[in-house]
């Protein structure tokens, strides 16, 4: 996680963009559960099954939150969004594994 890794590094958490669209995160295991159970008993017709967190949180929420657990403070760097754009077509060539996030990162920036 490019929040939480740093951070168990003693290093400042990265955040994509302004930090100001709070985001709804399930746990792997939440989702992972409802699709097994929908397959062993599916839902009649064609149901669309929601999901959700607890709560929505922005990305500095979530690095205090890590912070609090693991008990020290590392601070934040953000990435600008106009810096995102442009690792978001310059870096698949050379780092695809990093431009999917920075991908993410510009839509969780600029989407509600």
């Amino acid at each position: 996680m490019l929040v939480g890794a740093p951070i168990l590094r003693g290093q400042k958490a990265l955040i994509f963009g302004r930090d100001t669209n709070p985001i709804n995160f399930v746990s792997v295991e939440d989702v992972a559960y409802l699709a097994v159970a929908a397959l062993e008993d599916p839902p009649v017709g064609e149901p669309v099954l929601e999901i959700g967190g607890p709560q929505n949180l922005t990305l500095m929420a979530v690095a205090r939150l890590i912070e609090w657990v693991v008990g020290q403070t590392t601070g934040e760097r953000h990435i600008p969004l106009a810096a995102m754009r442009v690792m978001r077509v310059l870096s698949p060539p050379i780092n695809p594994a990093f431009s999917r996030p920075v991908a993410t990162g510009v839509f969780m920036d600029t989407r509600a």
